[in-house]
């Protein structure tokens, strides 16, 4: 099943429309800021004066710039979906406001409101116009360095880190269809953020259980908080009847290694995951198949 990027246009459209026209009602000082010059007086030759005279002097208006600019400057730094999903052709936006005003203070909270409503309401909805089907997968020709499998869906797998061919053993004791998931042409997960160069996400697994498509990634613990929270999308079910039997649940799960000879600790796993309210949780395990069993029993 193909998943299909449902974003809050509406919400964010209503925002900007609330944004005042600065220059029909407020007061011109609103949007206005007296720019400043720090001026330093020393005493050349003089032995009796060691400290230097320091005063500040306005010098008039800091610079003034359409309040579209500086919106453009917040939104786009970090998202140009945001930017060019919405509507800017209101003479509002080309009103001139100056650097440091409280305008210019208000507007880049604007900005930063957007971009928050964007990644919080956001998420992928499942659509059926294109299901997804695995397809064969490239493994080395060499059978020394392939690992064959009893219940994956493709008979063996090659290219698989310590991590990844444990997790695939206990994918394969469980007696779950599953498959391992390959990069850059497998089931791809857009991510909701443009941080970073990539735009999709690969996770490193997939297996079934009932209605519910599992997609597991599993990572040692140098996955910074900040990029796994982006891989863990909000995925929605079909917002249409489906005709034909297929799962109409996707979540993602993140599986991450702590601890281990480096640390000099033993190793643990934590779980990953979104609640069904959104909020993004995780459970400590002892092992992958414990991780497993919590995802069969509590998490689907």
């Amino acid at each position: 099943m193909e998943l299909k990027l449902n974003l809050p246009q509406r919400k964010l459209q209503r925002i900007v429309n609330q944004i005042p026209n600065y220059e029909k009602e407020f007061p011109p000082e609103h949007r206005q800021n007296i720019g400043q010059v720090r001026r330093t007086e020393k005493d050349l030759g003089n032995p009796n004066i060691v400290q230097d005279r320091i005063w500040d002097e306005d010098f008039g208006l800091a610079n003034m710039v359409p309040a579209q600019v500086i919106l453009r400057r917040v939104i786009v730094n970090k998202n140009t979906k945001v930017w060019n999903m919405l509507e800017w052709e209101d003479p509002k936006f080309k009103v001139e406001v100056g650097w440091g005003s409280e305008a210019d203070k208000e507007l880049r909270e604007v900005g930063e409101e957007l971009i928050n409503t964007y990644q919080k309401e956001s998420l992928l909805r499942i659509s059926l116009e294109k299901p997804y089907e695995v397809k064969g997968i490239k493994i080395e020709k060499n059978p020394a360095k392939c690992v064959e499998f009893k219940k994956a869906i493709h008979q063996k797998y090659s290219g698989l880190n310590n991590l990844e061919k444990r997790t695939a053993t206990e994918l394969d004791n469980l007696g779950v269809d599953w498959c391992r998931n390959p990069t850059h042409y497998g089931y791809g997960i857009e991510l909701i953020d443009e941080v970073g160069l990539t735009q999709n996400f690969f996770p490193d697994f997939l297996f079934w259980v009932g209605e519910m498509v599992i997609c597991l990634e599993v990572t040692g613990d140098f996955l910074e908080r900040d990029k796994l929270e982006r891989k863990l999308v909000r995925i929605a079910e079909p917002g249409e009847e489906m005709i034909e039997e297929m799962p109409k649940k996707v979540a993602v799960i993140i599986l991450v290694q702590y601890g281990g000879s480096k640390e000099g600790t033993e190793i643990y796993y934590k779980l990953w995951y979104r609640k069904r309210r959104g909020e993004i949780d995780s459970k400590k395990v002892e092992s992958i198949n414990e991780g497993l069993g919590v995802i069969l029993g509590d998490l689907v």
